[in-house]
């Protein structure tokens, strides 16, 4: 019997290299402007019809109790809610992300370290 002197393997982990080569650059979705929430007054239809001829590309429906007004823009968004305030209509906007408290938790401190210990040292 011959020994053979060369032993061939292939490289299992060679598609991996090849998939980080083809990798794509993923960039996050554009942020979606969160609609504005007005809730149902009795001179609701005069409301929506300003709005409407302010802003003729938002949408508006209707669903439990409250107007739901959908803008394209940042710039328009703001517009509807600074007029809705002046009005004194009841509305709300779901905050954006960017608006939100950052929540943080660490790990590994002791039980009895106060809060505030952690907020003077920053």
């Amino acid at each position: 019997m011959e020994k053979n002197e060369h032993v061939y393997t292939s490289n299992s982990f060679a598609v991996l290299k090849a998939a980080n080569e083809d990798a794509e650059d993923v960039t996050p979705p554009p942020y979606k402007i969160k609609p504005i929430f007005m809730r149902l007054t009795p001179n609701y239809n005069l409301i929506l019809q300003e709005i409407n001829r302010t802003h003729p590309t938002a949408k508006n429906t209707h669903t439990k109790g409250y107007f739901k007004i959908e803008e394209e823009t940042e710039d328009h968004h703001r517009k509807i809610t600074n007029y809705l305030t002046q009005q004194k209509i009841e509305y709300y906007v779901i905050e954006p992300p960017a608006n939100r408290p950052l929540k943080l938790v660490i790990k590994g401190l002791p039980d009895d370290l106060d809060p505030e210990d952690i907020l003077r040292t920053t």
